[in-house]
């Protein structure tokens, strides 16, 4: 599962205390935190019943039982995780908003941002684990043998995808991985013995990853901005001479994303190390601080938009509105 997905979707296999927190695109209201999401909790329990019952094809002597361990357990756990499921999911929601506005993905996310959600996903991923093991163990006792092979191998098939989510939570967290997970991480070329002396390496990458960080930017800017002007033309069905125009205006803008990509500080970039945890007011003074640095960019994203809405005619606007013909909607990264 690639990062640009949530965060915590890569923990999120089976419990429902933490599936429907992640996975709920809808906001919950702000004034009472614990309530809503006591309310997507319970969901959450009913979803995952039902989805044993069908899975397992349990019979109307099992599905008692069966209803009755899962409340218990799963109310169990959040008992022990209240506040911390409360306090991820309002820093998730913080997230989501951010996403949203800076065009959905997690590479816009400031890094430090990334690092404290992937800590904070770990914490409750070990929580959720030993959870999940003992409610499996009094799930099996109530399965026939057939049930409890195909339990055996939904367990490893979550184990894998365990150790996955694990390892990649822990690259985010910039934690050492296990062994036998460690070959997610990118590995690091080896120096070139005929490069010459290295003394001076570190003081020379510090000075280069600013220029080589808006390098990067001015990249992903020119790339996106063609996906969207080509997704729009196939969109409207533009014709040759209306062709030339939208990739006229794309040619004008893209240079205006550039310049302003080169020269302006990435929002991702922490303005100091940290040695601690971001407390909640601070994760969402950073999320507002990042998306106001990120605004100039929008801006100028949606002035493209709307110049190259002028371009098609009423009939091809017409026959746009069809769902198969609804553009990706990409927008720009810094």
């Amino acid at each position: 599962m690639k990062t640009r997905h949530a965060l915590l979707v890569l923990v999120l296999l089976a419990w429902p205390a933490m599936l429907v927190i992640a996975q709920d695109s809808q906001p919950a209201p702000a004034d009472d935190d614990s309530a809503a999401m006591q309310q997507q909790f319970d969901r959450g329990i009913e979803n995952m019943i039902g989805q044993l019952n069908k899975q397992y094809e349990l019979d109307e002597q099992q599905q008692g039982p069966v209803r009755d361990m899962v409340q218990q357990h799963a109310k169990a756990f959040l008992e022990r995780n209240r506040d911390q499921l409360v306090d991820v999911m309002q820093r998730g929601r913080a997230m989501q908003q951010y996403m949203r506005q800076s065009g959905g993905s997690l590479d816009a996310v400031p890094a430090d941002i990334q690092k404290d959600m992937a800590e904070r996903a770990l914490t409750m991923m070990d929580a959720m684990q030993t959870s999940l093991s003992a409610f499996e163990e009094d799930f099996k006792a109530v399965l026939t043998p057939e049930q409890q092979e195909k339990l055996a191998e939904n367990q490893k098939k979550m184990q894998i995808g365990m150790a996955m989510g694990r390892a990649r939570l822990k690259l985010m967290a910039a934690q050492p991985t296990d062994e036998d997970t460690a070959t997610l991480a990118p590995e690091r070329p080896a120096p070139d013995a005929n490069a010459g002396s290295t003394d001076n390496a570190p003081a020379a990458g510090a000075a280069a990853a600013p220029r080589q960080a808006r390098q990067a930017r001015a990249r992903a800017v020119g790339a996106d901005w063609d996906a969207y002007v080509q997704d729009f033309i196939r969109r409207y069905h533009l014709d040759e001479m209306q062709k030339v125009q939208a990739l006229d205006i794309l040619k004008r803008y893209k240079g205006k994303a550039q310049e302003l990509a080169a020269t302006s500080q990435p929002a991702s970039q922490p303005a100091a190390p940290r040695s601690g945890p971001i407390s909640l007011d601070e994760f969402r003074s950073r999320l507002s601080t990042a998306g106001a640095q990120r605004r100039p960019m929008t801006d100028l994203f949606e002035q493209m938009k709307a110049e190259l809405e002028r371009i098609p005619t009423a009939v091809q606007k017409e026959m746009a509105r069809q769902p198969s013909s609804q553009p990706s909607g990409a927008k720009p990264q810094e």
